[in-house]
């Protein structure tokens, strides 16, 4: 630990967000944390080489707040889609495995506000 005036910027002590509620020790121990989450989404990009490598097809979708494409390698496929809205967007998931959670999908799904989903597609195109 430095001592306080030597620190290039005042440590954060808010309650909610400060260092001694927010740090690596608390977040490992937090499934749901944004480290945890931030571990998992390297780990599934890691997983699948068409993040970095692959080819990419934009997918038109009916909602115009959601972006949506298909990212295609040797290797395998994941389809990606993003809702910038503040509302909830639905969208029809192809046939695949939730690239997080590892559950099937496909069909009809409705993605939160400013949610996302990557679905590793199990049928061909």
């Amino acid at each position: 630990s430095a001592p306080t005036d030597s620190l290039y910027a005042p440590a954060i002590t808010d309650p909610e967000y400060g260092y001694e509620v927010v740090n690596v020790f608390r977040q490992e121990d937090d499934a749901d944390s944004i480290l945890n989450w931030v571990r998992a989404a390297i780990a599934a990009r890691h997983r699948h080489r068409c993040f970095g490598r692959g080819s990419v097809t934009w997918i038109e979708v009916p909602d115009e707040s959601v972006l949506a494409f298909r990212l295609d390698h040797p290797s395998g496929s994941v389809f990606v889609a993003a809702n910038f809205a503040d509302r909830p967007a639905e969208i029809l998931l192809p046939a695949g495995i939730d690239a997080f959670t590892e559950r099937p999908v496909g069909g009809p799904h409705s993605l939160d506000p400013y949610g996302f989903t990557w679905v590793v597609i199990t049928t061909p195109s």
